[in-house]
Order: structure tokens, then sequence, then C-alpha cells
């Protein structure tokens, strides 16, 4: 099985995933789909990064939308989250509602994400945070749910005050690199993914978006590092090659580009890109050979 989050592979029983941490009920293990060979990373493809996200938000259609803020390190004193329309609607439920542990709201807001109900997972992790806004693994997650809604900005701070919180924390870090490279903040995107591989070396989620960031600022013949290590490290998922061809085809570098795709349509003969790839190495094998053909003649 993999952790629903990461993706991390897991070892039959966990409770909690070794990586990100992130709790596994007994029902995962019954319907957790099993992992299929080449491109099962989902949100990864080619063009896009393989980031982790997620969102918090108030449950119900059409109603308002909280923000959650981090406490400052410096101050130890724990403030209620700035809202826009949370706190109202909190004063309006019964009391006994009221009075929620951050542990049962954060598993709550757990559940509420894995279901896909980012309201009432947002909702959850406001609770939680306004009960202990020192509660890492509540700002990280209201920060995935609010990057899953697209609300970068307000998911940034939360990860930042995680990171400051938990620096050697390799989920964390790995999480502000992939919002980053959502609000196109290559340079910081790549900084982020650099730490975290110092934190976790030889993870090839993190490798293949450091590449990938690299390749967004231009940088090629840096990102040709990670991407390969990327691909070393994970053989059997033919879309990381791509992304490493498509930076020795920038670079010149015609033999690694070709050797690469050949092994692309060597392990993914049937994937739709396929006939594309086989078409550019008959290109450039035509190429190659006009020369020859010239002086024979």
């Amino acid at each position: 099985m993999q952790c629903p989050v990461c993706r991390a592979k897991l070892s039959a029983n966990r409770t909690r995933c070794p990586r990100c941490r992130t709790r596994i009920s007994p029902e995962d293990w019954v319907t957790a789909p099993a992992r299929q060979g080449g491109g099962a990373w989902p949100v990864l493809g080619v063009s896009a990064l393989l980031l982790v996200g997620f969102a918090v938000l108030w449950p119900g259609a059409g109603q308002p939308v909280g923000t959650v803020k981090a406490a400052p390190i410096s101050n130890p004193v724990p403030r209620a989250p700035r809202s826009d329309g949370i706190a109202d609607q909190t004063a309006r439920q019964p009391a006994s509602q009221l009075v929620v542990h951050p542990s049962d709201a954060a598993w709550r807001g757990a559940e509420a994400f894995r279901r896909g109900d980012y309201p009432a997972a947002l909702a959850s992790y406001v609770l939680a945070i306004a009960a202990r806004p020192d509660d890492t693994e509540s700002l990280n997650n209201a920060a995935l749910t609010l990057e899953r809604l697209g609300r970068f900005e307000e998911a940034l701070p939360l990860l930042q005050r995680a990171v400051e919180l938990a620096p050697q924390k390799w989920s964390y870090r790995f999480n502000l690199g992939h919002v980053r490279s959502r609000m196109e903040d290559w340079a910081g995107a790549v900084a982020e993914y650099r730490l975290a591989d110092q934190l976790f070396p030889d993870d090839h989620v993190t490798l293949f978006n450091l590449g990938l960031a690299l390749q967004r600022q231009g940088a090629d013949s840096e990102a040709v590092g990670p991407l390969s290590r990327a691909a070393q490290l994970e053989p059997g998922d033919p879309s990381l090659l791509l992304a490493l061809a498509k930076s020795y085809q920038r670079l010149g570098r015609t033999d690694e580009f070709k050797a690469t795709l050949r092994q692309f349509v060597h392990l993914a003969p049937n994937s739709p890109v396929a006939p594309t790839v086989r078409g550019v190495l008959d290109m450039l094998e035509a190429r190659a050979l006009a020369p020859e053909t010239a002086r024979i003649e």
C-alpha cells in the first residue's frame, strides 16, 4: 500500500506513514489500490510537478471560506486564527459542539480530506490550530488543503511556520517547495527541494521535482543530475525519462537524448506518446545516416 498523502510505500498494518506521519486507518488497508508500474504517480506527468497539496474550508456549499494564520514562534500565547465567516458561524453552534480536543479536530480534518470534503477538512484544522498554534501537523495539513484550493499565498506562511518549528521534518520542507513551485517561485522551490533532499536523500520524488524546478529556471545542465538520479532510483516509471530527455535535447547532448527516448519506448511501448517518441527517434536516425548515404552515392 501507499500513503494517501505522500505516496510512500507502507508495510502492512502501519498506523502512521513513516515519511509524512499521516494516520492510516484500517479501512485504508482494505480499499487502497495496488500501485501500478509506469506512470502511476498522480499529478506527475511530464509537465506537472510532483507536489503534495492540501486545503481547508468550512463545510457546506456556498459557505464563506476561512483563513488560517500561523502564530509567530516568539509568541507562546495561543491565538485564534483570523477568519472570514468561520468565527461567526462557530459562535452559533451549540456549546457542546465547541468543546473539541485538538487531536480530534485534526483527525476529523484528515478524514474529511481523504474523502475529498475540503470544506469540512478546513473547518477541522481551523479548530485544531486555534487550540494549538504550534501543532506542526495541523499547520502542514491546513497548508496542503489550502494548496488544493489554489490558495497558495495563504498556504505559504503556514508551511513556513511548520518548517521553523520542525526544521528536520522532510515532508514540511518538501511541501514548502511544492507551494513555491505552484506560485512559480522557481528559485524558492529549488532552494526548498535542495534542503528537502538533504533531509531525505535519494527520494526520487524530491529529486524529480528539483529537476523540474531547475528546468523552469533554464538551468538544464543542473537539472540533468537530479533527473537522471530520480530515473535510476525508480527505473519502472517511464514518465521520469521524458523530463530527463527534454534537458538532454536542450543541451544538444544527442546521444543521451536518443538513449533516453529508446529507454522510454522500451518501458512504455503502449504509451499514448510512444508513437511521437518513435517518430523523433526515426527522424534522428535519418539525419545521422544522411551524410553516409551521400558519400556512398
